[in-house]
């Protein structure tokens, strides 16, 4: 039997069963089925990403994994309410273009341990980052060694994870209990269990067709579909690439507003707002400098989270703005240039703003002379002149 005539068997059979034993609908129960039979791509593949099942205990997830466990390619079920960190990444190196299943994946160590946990499932679904160091007993001795571990993981948890760059390349499946109907338990010996196995065991070598990508798509939204879309692309499911697409949309939209809470985002948008009278109805920037507590203070409003000035003012630097203390205080040095490169290096997204940054000011404004001034120092510099340090100086009249 050819892979194609094994792929859709597979699929078939696997619909069947996970209509059986969950409540999913048509379109999650062949995402799950189309995320597992690609991961028999794996070794021709170079991101996957993670398939997270989301929802309350007793709808259904634990199901999921069964059916999941069989068709996914080298499949390793774990649990972390009995795995340390270094045996996670042990059965991650075991599990080498393999799939590796997590149980009970929520919070179960001290918060560095879930920080580097999640380290480890973002880098596993790339396969240049997805290399480990770390010590292996050889005799006697110990010595250094490199382990590759990327692959497809499945977890099942109830909250999602606190790092927003894993979540916007993990595909989540909501489970929701559905008491109106009975369930069959999934039973390895079901004669459809045991069909579709040996469905499963004649899939060899398998090389997917690229998928390309779809218009007003975020590219980290389209990798984190593609090995589905190019499995359906395979096995010629065009309603399900139908059905991709506005799912597709809504993703790149959802990234878009998470990358509003990204720190760098957070900084900037608190300072737009210390440059702003809230009085004002017009919400005009007025360029001054503004003392670093005050930005501190700003961004613990806006966000509820609270950050040294140390760190907000390493990141001003990042930025392209300049720090310094003027009369006891430290302060970020304001002007139009350095808020508008910064503003398009990080990707912020404000008309208004924008339209204020991208006009120049009246001459005779002391913004606009500060600018002038910061140009012409510039200048200067190039030329090898001196800057001048003031803003204006009187012409003194000759003793």
């Amino acid at each position: 039997m050819s892979n194609l005539a094994s792929l859709k068997l597979a699929a078939t059979l696997a619909d069947k069963t996970l209509s059986d034993c969950t409540g999913l609908d048509d379109y999650k129960r062949k995402l799950v089925t189309y995320w597992a039979l690609a991961t028999h791509a794996l070794p021709n593949l170079e991101t996957f990403p993670i398939l997270s099942l989301q929802g309350q205990f007793g709808c259904g997830k634990s199901e999921c994994l069964n059916v999941i466990s069989l068709l996914s390619a080298k499949s390793i079920r774990i649990t972390l309410n009995s795995f340390t960190l270094p045996a996670v990444r042990d059965a991650f190196i075991n599990a080498h273009e393999g799939t590796v299943l997590i149980e009970e994946a929520d919070t179960t160590w001290k918060t560095e341990h879930d920080k580097a946990f999640e380290n480890l499932l973002n880098n596993r679904g790339n396969r240049s980052a997805s290399i480990e160091e770390h010590n292996h007993q050889v005799g006697k001795h110990w010595e250094r060694q490199r382990s590759k571990y990327f692959g497809a993981t499945v977890l099942h948890r109830r909250q999602p994870f606190d790092d927003s760059a894993l979540e916007s390349r993990t595909i989540i499946v909501k489970f929701k209990a559905v008491h109106t109907r009975t369930y069959k338990p999934y039973n390895s010996t079901d004669p459809l269990i045991i069909e579709t196995n040996k469905a499963i065991g004649q899939i060899e070598k398998l090389q997917l067709p690229y998928f390309e990508s779809v218009a007003n798509v975020a590219g980290r939204v389209m990798d984190t579909y593609r090995p589905c879309l190019m499995l359906a692309q395979y096995l010629d499911d065009q309603a399900f690439i139908i059905g991709s697409l506005d799912i597709l949309h809504t993703q790149t939209e959802n990234m878009c507003m998470d990358q509003g809470t990204e720190f760098t985002h957070v900084v900037y948008s608190a300072l737009v707002s210390c440059m702003t009278d809230p009085n004002d109805s017009t919400h005009t920037i007025s360029y001054c400098n503004v003392r670093l507590s005050a930005l501190v203070d700003a961004i613990y409003k806006e966000s509820r989270d609270s950050y040294p000035a140390r760190k907000v003012g390493r990141q001003l630097r990042l930025m392209g703005f300049t720090v310094k203390v003027s009369h006891g205080q430290a302060v970020v040095e304001l002007n139009r240039k350095s808020l508008l490169s910064a503003y398009e290096s990080i990707g912020y997204s404000d008309p208004d703003t924008l339209e204020q940054l991208s006009t120049p000011l009246p001459p005779n404004t002391n913004s606009n002379r500060i600018n002038n001034i910061e140009k012409n120092t510039e200048i200067d510099r190039e030329g090898g002149k001196a800057p001048s340090s003031t803003l204006s100086t009187a012409n003194k009249k000759p003793n």
